[in-house]
């Protein structure tokens, strides 16, 4: 059966919490901002706006968030909590896009750009800590449903079949 679960947004991007409970999404307000949303996916409780100026979220775990902050000119990675509440900044250096978040909700993969504004794959601890150059370029990355692969494919529309399939040792 099929149902339409948001018939009032039109929905940008979205991700579904790891128990399937809940869903993130942006959709942009009357304004033209970018806007953050959880809804319920029993519907036992009306959608709700966690933040503004943000897109691209998803679930770090089952109580926190992570998105695109869109300040201007220049985005960051925040993170709030998924009552709506908290909202601390991720990554004080500036992203061009946020892709993805590990398994475990440990790491989040974006897109940065260096100061010759050629883009480059990072991953950013969201507990804090120094991010990690992933390709020295824009790359696809995804992890394995498990945590225990990390596969890149160099060039962003690059084929199926990853060019690098990386184990990921035990709480790394």
């Amino acid at each position: 059966r099929t149902d339409r679960l948001l018939p009032d947004f039109s929905v940008l991007d979205y991700d579904i919490s790891r128990d399937e409970r809940q869903v993130v999404f942006t959709t942009v307000g009357t304004d033209g901002e970018r806007q953050v949303w959880i809804a319920s996916l029993d519907r036992r409780s009306a959608p709700r706006q966690i933040a503004r100026h943000a897109d691209q979220a998803g679930f770090a775990d089952a109580g926190r968030i992570v998105f695109r902050s869109v300040e201007g000119h220049v985005n960051f990675i925040d993170r709030i909590k998924a009552d709506g509440t908290t909202r601390e900044r991720v990554t004080s250096e500036p992203i061009v896009d946020f892709r993805d978040v590990s398994p475990d909700g440990r790491w989040l993969v974006t897109m940065s750009s260096r100061s010759n504004n050629q883009p480059r794959t990072m991953v950013f601890p969201v507990d804090g800590g120094s991010p990690r150059v992933i390709c020295g370029e824009s790359c696809r990355t995804q992890w394995s449903p498990d945590g225990k692969r990390f596969f890149m494919w160099k060039g962003f529309y690059a084929g199926r079949r990853p060019i690098l399939a990386l184990p990921v040792p035990e709480g790394r």
